[in-house]
């Protein structure tokens, strides 16, 4: 009878057993046909997808010792159908329990193949993995591949395939996969070796084969543990491929399982849309995600896919400096402890903007312990920096002094401090170590610095390498301005004609398209008039102010 179970003629296997207990005068034969009457109407009922049928089988099968309490035989078959039942049920701890009582009772290579398929089973889980599996390792070192027929060949091919899926030596798993689909893949639930067989094609990335293994699992497990499983891995494996709309199907599949608040599949497969390439731009639902990832946040706040969501809003803030509101009411109540597997480079605050470093002063506020644990040195280095361009240097100053991290910003800052006060030293013994962007910036201070010490041979070195620096920029504005009005003026005054014509120039461009300063304006396009060295009808001044340059500089003066 048992073989019809193996051929998976369950209906043939319980009408056999059924008609032998009714009939069989032989305890022994009414025992055996007693236990395998409830492992085939488990099976059936699995077939039917009645997951909780087969419990009632499991219920009825415990009878065994009230029906045969008086010397039993069959023991063994007892703890080893209980086994099975449950692992029909995806209870694997449990049948892990009976096939080891199985076992010791009556030692087989079957039995042991058992113990080791539900024991990877149990250690094989979709979301959270295990790290260990040198038992099974030596679980398979027990098996005497010698003694195997080829079913259980091709189980223990398996097996030895599923150890290296779980250790992710994927060649090793796919390798060995297909050994055991060309001996036979009957020996394992409908579906399951084929959504196996897709994982360790995933794992090489070989996305377009592993969608194929998911599909023919997809159409045969029963479960709808694997059924969701499955339409997660599909799911994934459809956006890598590029096929956004089936993506969003199996997304729509999973929906069907239930909603965020009680489907785990769900929330992992939504934190993941940001990692699937191109596929953001086409989920159905974009517009809506960051209100589905605050969802999870808030459903899992101190488990791991919460801090997930967390660390897709920290992400946002650190990439495009995007403040969700849900975001910042969870870190206004989360601790370090709860968040200590995020990683960042604290490293990118350094490069926000002012509007940015609002943002990250906000959120010092809010959580100081929460700010130091993400951000470190350098978050107060940002800090100092938002200080600086607010322009409450003192306060930048006292920060970044108290700063421990050697860092070239740090140093450019408390230059630049410095030389605001007229010692441009500092800054100008570390000008060489900064960056590009920096020593432009610093030539302006340096000049600042010598300004103020009365040193103009300096002071038009560092300015005049400034305005070379810094014209094809769309930055510095103000500094530019003051320097080259200073260079111009100092030029005139000394006598420097074309020097001081060059840097009127450059102020004027400079105002060009300004509609405030007229009053400067004015005053450089009357200087650059009286050198006589520019059309005054192109002046940026208006009509009336160009009319009297040139009644001043002609009629005027014959």
């Amino acid at each position: 009878m048992e073989y019809q179970i193996d051929i998976k003629d369950f209906i043939g296997a319980k009408t056999l057993a059924e008609k032998i207990y009714k009939t069989a005068k032989n305890p022994k034969n009414k025992e055996a046909a007693f236990l395998i009457y409830w492992l085939a109407d488990g099976f059936l009922n699995y077939q039917k997808g009645q997951f909780n049928k087969i419990l009632e089988d499991i219920s009825g099968l415990n009878l065994y010792w009230a029906f045969f309490k008086t010397q039993p035989v069959f023991t063994d078959y007892y703890f080893e159908y209980l086994g099975r039942l449950y692992t029909l049920l995806f209870q694997y701890r449990r049948a892990v329990i009976f096939y080891i009582l199985a076992y010791r009772k009556k030692t087989t290579q079957k039995r042991l193949l058992e113990i080791i398929f539900a024991t990877e089973m149990a250690y094989y889980d979709e979301l959270r993995p295990y790290l260990d599996y040198s038992i099974i390792k030596l679980l398979l070192k027990r098996v005497n591949v010698n003694k195997l027929n080829p079913f259980e060949k091709a189980l223990y091919e398996f097996e030895v395939g599923f150890y290296n899926l779980l250790t992710k030596n994927y060649k090793e798993a796919y390798r060995y996969f297909q050994k055991s689909f060309n001996l036979d893949k009957a020996f394992i639930t409908d579906g399951q070796a084929d959504y196996f067989m897709g994982k360790a094609l995933e794992g090489l990335k070989k996305y377009k084969e592993a969608y194929y293994f998911y599909k023919l699992a997809l159409q045969k497990v029963k479960h709808p543990i694997y059924k969701e499983n499955t339409l997660y891995r599909l799911f994934q494996v459809s956006a890598k491929i590029g096929s956004y709309q089936e993506a969003n199907s199996y997304y729509l599949g999973l929906v069907k399982f239930g909603g965020l608040e009680e489907n785990p599949y769900l929330q992992e497969a939504t934190l993941l849309i940001p990692k699937l390439g191109k596929f953001f731009q086409y989920f159905y639902w974009k517009n809506s995600y960051n209100f589905l990832v605050a969802k999870i946040l808030w459903l899992n706040l101190n488990k791991d896919r919460g801090e997930k969501a967390f660390a897709y809003f920290l992400s946002l803030f650190l990439q495009k400096g995007v403040l969700y509101p849900d975001f910042i009411e969870a870190w206004k109540l989360l601790y370090p402890s709860e968040v200590k597997d995020i990683k960042i480079n604290p490293q990118i605050v350094l490069n926000s903007s002012l509007e940015e470093l609002k943002k990250l002063y906000k959120l010092y506020v809010l959580n100081k312990s929460l700010f130091i644990h993400f951000f470190g040195q350098y978050g107060l280095l940002a800090l100092a920096k938002y200080y600086f361009l607010q322009g409450e240097w003192e306060k930048a100053e006292k920060l970044a002094k108290e700063i421990r991290i050697h860092n070239p910003y740090k140093i450019f800052l408390i230059g630049v401090i410095e030389a605001y006060k007229g010692k441009p030293y500092l800054l100008e013994s570390y000008f060489s170590g900064l960056e590009k962007r920096l020593k432009i910036e610093a030539l302006f201070w340096l000049g600042w610095g010598y300004l103020l010490n009365n040193r103009w041979d300096l002071v038009s070195l560092y300015w005049e390498d400034f305005l070379t620096k810094s014209l094809t920029t769309n930055t510095w504005k103000w500094e530019k301005l003051f320097s080259a009005y200073y260079l111009a003026f100092h030029y005139d005054v000394e006598g420097y004609k074309d020097k001081a014509i060059k840097f009127y120039k450059i102020i004027l461009n400079l105002l060009r398209n300004s509609h405030n300063l007229n009053g400067l304006k004015k005053w450089i396009s009357l200087r650059l008039a009286n050198f006589k060295v520019v059309n005054i009808s192109k002046l940026p001044v208006d009509k009336h102010w160009q009319k009297f340059l040139k009644y001043f500089f002609t009629e005027a003066q014959r």
